[in-house]
This record gives structure tokens, sequence and C-alpha cells, in this order.
């Protein structure tokens, strides 16, 4: 939501990677979107579903979106692993099979 992650609360922790839980018309703001954008921290910025009401440059880049369509929705998930023998997580978009791995802070 727009009113959700205060610029200065975003700042402070300094995320790595956001992983953004919004429907095709509901979260995934726009203002949310590029506030997460702007941040020097943030390696990727993933997304359950692309906002169908935004465009596109206002979403994470497709390859991050779970379900970029709004119908049919597969029900794709993003999905988080964690390695403390490496020190990293690994986070998977499950529609593509792409997976990105992250060194903890």
């Amino acid at each position: 939501m727009n009113i959700s992650n205060s610029p200065v609360l975003l700042r402070a922790v300094a995320p790595t990677v956001a992983v953004m839980n919004n429907g095709p018309r509901k979260g995934g703001h726009q203002d949310t979107v590029k506030r997460l954008k702007e941040l020097p921290s943030l390696k990727a910025l993933y997304q359950l579903h692309r906002n169908a009401e935004t465009a596109g440059d206002q979403n994470a880049a497709v390859d991050f979106i779970a379900n970029p369509e709004e119908q049919p929705d597969s029900a794709y998930m993003i999905m988080a692993s964690v390695d403390t023998v490496s020190h990293a997580f690994t986070v998977t978009n499950e529609r593509t099979g792409a997976s990105n791995t992250y060194p903890f802070k």
C-alpha cells in the first residue's frame, strides 16, 4: 500500500531484496515501488503479481514477477531459502524457474 514502507524506515533497514506480497489490484502501489527502487541497497524487487493498474515501469521487472498476467492467475510463488553454511539466501521465481543468490549482510 502507498502508506506502507515509510522512506525513513526503508533507508534504515536498507534491504538487499524486497518481496511484495500483492494482488493484481491490491498492493504494489506505484509510490511503494518507486521508494523501493530508489534504495541504494536494493539488489532486486520481486512481486507476487504485476499491478494491473499501473504502468510497466511502476512494477518490478517482468522476470521478477511470479504472475505477470491478471488472468489466468497460475498461482506461481516467489520462494526464499537460506543457506547458513554459505551465508547467503536464494530467491526463486517459480514461474520462470530463475534463482538469484544474495549474501547476508
